[in-house]
């Protein structure tokens, strides 16, 4: 049997138009309302300001169809502890957590290095609603770090991951 992958990466922005809300997809302007059909592949949406997907105080907040990537930061202590809660949404936004039950996401926090970025912890956290908390140690306050959370486990498309969190000696990126 012979399998062919082919990838292709999607890059979206935010734009305004009067009254809606479109992204940019590869040069193209799709209405919000569209984008459930584009995740058959990989999207990646940049926000228009490269620090916000976490605030100046270490919070954030994802919706996560497969996975999504923080911005670059510092930490101010050689640990940090990470706390969030996730639950489960459907396409419309309803919470349909009890109709996965044991569903799983992960964490997976990355040094910036020169060549690649190598991994310095994971974890795996039910989106159950609880919060939770992870520490990770071994930090330096001179390397920059991120995470990417990833939706482990199967969900029909326009059901995602949803949820927030915060990061302890987050140093915001200048």
């Amino acid at each position: 049997m012979m399998m062919t992958l082919l990838t292709t990466a999607a890059y979206a922005q935010s734009t305004d138009l009067p009254g809606e809300e479109y992204l940019l997809v590869n040069g193209s302007l799709v209405h919000i309302n569209d984008l459930p059909q584009y995740t058959e592949g990989i999207i990646e949406i940049q926000p228009p300001n490269q620090y916000q997907r976490v605030d100046s105080d270490g919070s954030f907040t994802f919706d996560v169809g497969y996975s999504v990537t923080s911005t670059k930061f510092q930490v101010s202590s050689t640990s940090t502890t990470i706390n969030l809660r996730a639950h489960i949404e459907g396409p419309t936004g309803d919470d349909v957590t009890d109709d996965y039950p044991n569903h799983r996401y992960q964490i997976i926090f990355y040094k910036v290095g020169s060549i690649i970025d190598p991994k310095i912890d994971d974890s795996y956290f039910y989106a159950d609603g609880t919060q939770n908390s992870w520490t990770v140690s071994g930090l330096n306050t001179s390397d920059t770090y991120y995470f990417k959370i990833i939706n482990t486990d199967y969900l029909p498309n326009g059901t995602t991951v949803v949820g927030s969190g915060s990061l302890t000696n987050y140093v915001h990126p200048n």
